[in-house]
């Protein structure tokens, strides 16, 4: 099986006035952990929801496996593709195990397997969740809660994982955690794990390859290092920074600035 690939082309987005994507050209068709970065309100989230069908392009186009995917049906669509939202999603009660499992629906429709169910223990214990299996999802804490999301992506299989900021509500060792089997899994499963991120030294140590946007379009595309260097991160963030080498990954570090 070739990997799935993922094209934007030209993309536009834009609500009445406000153009928020404005003619974005990017291309994944290899296996690995790809951070999206920028400030705010740079298009990171609407960008991979434009890839998704969540939301619909103003113009240009989001291609998957060279076909626009609005073509798709979401049945087709899910099979290929998962999305872990930044926010949750629940409004009724349902166990953890019962969360994960629905993300083998587009699988196995609604008849659970034994199948099913090794993949949902699997994932269980990959993301430590094992204490919370019969709790009440919506009793979970934020960072609980993002990690039976993305859970169910995984249960998914998708050939594409797409998270939007999913260590966002963990503390630090989770987000390292998360960070690191992210990018074992893409590189066992063979499969593209895209993320949006907002912190710069989690992604540099981590990523495989950095998508910095500004203004609407991709500033700098390639691997940590050639993205994440002090003049861009001036530019894009409008801060000054050192970058320092630690452990052969960049390492960022933010200079305060003070009113004279």
């Amino acid at each position: 099986m070739g990997l799935t690939s993922l094209e934007f082309k030209d993309l536009v987005f834009g609500y009445e006035e406000k153009i928020i994507l404005n003619g974005v050209n990017l291309k994944f068709d290899e296996p690995g952990l790809v951070c999206i970065l920028g400030p705010n309100g740079v298009g990171k989230t609407t960008l991979v929801k434009c890839g998704n069908k969540l939301l619909k392009p103003s113009s240009g186009e989001a291609l998957l496996d060279g076909r626009n995917v609005s073509e798709y049906g979401l049945h087709e669509l899910a099979r290929k593709m998962a999305f872990v939202s930044a926010t949750s999603t629940a409004t009724f009660s349902m166990t953890v195990t019962e969360a994960i499992l629905m993300g083998r629906h587009p699988r196995s429709g609604w008849t659970t397997t034994d199948e099913d169910l090794r993949k949902v223990s699997e994932s269980i214990k990959l993301l430590g969740l094992e204490e919370f299996m019969d709790r009440d999802f919506r009793k979970l804490s934020a960072g609980q809660a993002q990690r039976v999301k993305i859970a169910r992506g995984l249960v998914q299989e998708p050939e594409i994982l797409i998270l939007d900021e999913p260590t966002s509500n963990l503390d630090v060792k989770y987000q390292m955690d998360v960070m690191k089997f992210l990018k074992t899994y893409a590189k066992t499963a063979g499969i593209l794990v895209l993320m949006v991120c907002h912190d710069l030294n989690i992604t540099a140590a981590y990523a495989d390859r950095v998508v910095l946007m500004y203004e609407g379009n991709v500033f700098a595309d390639g691997d940590p290092k050639q993205v994440l260097t002090e003049d861009n991160i001036e530019t894009v963030y409008k801060v000054k920074a050192r970058v320092i080498d630690v452990m052969g990954a960049p390492h960022i570090i933010l200079i305060p600035q003070y009113d004279e």
